[in-house]
């Protein structure tokens, strides 16, 4: 699996956005305000559009996101790295990205 080359910087935190359940509002935005980078694990595409919430990049196979929501984050820029393999999930997908960036929190 092959990802564009950009790298963090020694200040660069990363926040990995799955699709599930989220704390309240005003927890939420302090927490993710506190990350200079916000990656979405396929479905968390869907979770980041409900928030309001503009991710760096979307990565994963992209059977969870609709193509709506990838539309909308295609057209602010925001990079979307379609990667068919299971032989990871998502997850390990966004992981693998975030660690070969330099990220180390």
């Amino acid at each position: 699996m092959n990802f564009p080359d950009t790298t963090a910087t020694p200040e660069s935190s990363v926040l990995i956005l799955g699709n599930g359940t989220y704390p309240p509002d005003k927890i939420r935005n302090r927490i993710v305000s506190s990350f200079s980078s916000i990656i979405c694990a396929d479905g968390g595409s869907r979770t980041a559009r409900e928030m309001d919430i503009l991710p760096t990049a979307i990565i994963g196979d992209l059977d969870s996101s609709n193509k709506k929501d990838l539309k909308y984050f295609a057209d602010r820029n925001v990079r979307i790295l379609h990667h068919t393999s299971q032989e990871e999930n998502d997850l390990e997908k966004c992981l693998r990205y975030v660690f070969r960036r330099g990220y180390k929190r």
